[in-house]
């Protein structure tokens, strides 16, 4: 899944993961079955000429998990798919760099949720935080387009 934006992304990471949820929040596999058959997914944002991209992949024999994928990006709202890409990164990955102006052009409440949510995320037993994290509204990446390559 190839998602096109038209500036770059405050956020660029690379990440490959089992993913558990789409962003709905469904399960798409369940992690907890000890079969091993889990299915991987990586990830990537990134700047290809002066624009920004955001891409997921999979291996041909996991299509089925990659069109669940699909369908729940397809059904964010265009005005939503940079806070859910933002959110996802700071969840999923510990490997992003951040535009320290972008940073820095955030409340604080906005950067300690974050912080927290990566934290959560590298440390999931943790108690570091409790609750749902408030609704941010980040600046777009003017999303522009979204295709699925199979």
């Amino acid at each position: 899944l190839i998602i096109n934006f038209d500036c770059v992304p405050s956020v660029l990471c690379t990440v490959s993961l089992f993913m558990e949820h789409d962003f709905q929040g469904n399960i798409i596999q369940d992690l907890s079955n000890n079969d091993n058959n889990w299915k991987m997914v990586s990830f990537g944002s990134f700047v290809s000429q002066g624009k920004g991209v955001a891409i997921f992949i999979w291996q041909e024999s996991d299509d089925d998990l990659g069109e669940k994928i699909v369908q729940s990006i397809n059904s964010i709202p265009a005005n939503l798919v940079t806070d859910r890409l933002i959110n996802f990164i700071f969840d999923k990955s510990e490997n992003f760099f951040v535009n320290p102006q972008w940073w820095d052009s955030q409340n604080e409440g906005t950067q300690q949720g974050l912080t927290l949510k990566q934290m959560l995320g590298l440390f999931p037993q943790s108690e570091l935080f409790e609750g749902p994290l408030p609704d941010h509204n980040f600046d777009s990446w003017y999303f522009r387009k979204s295709k699925r390559v199979f």
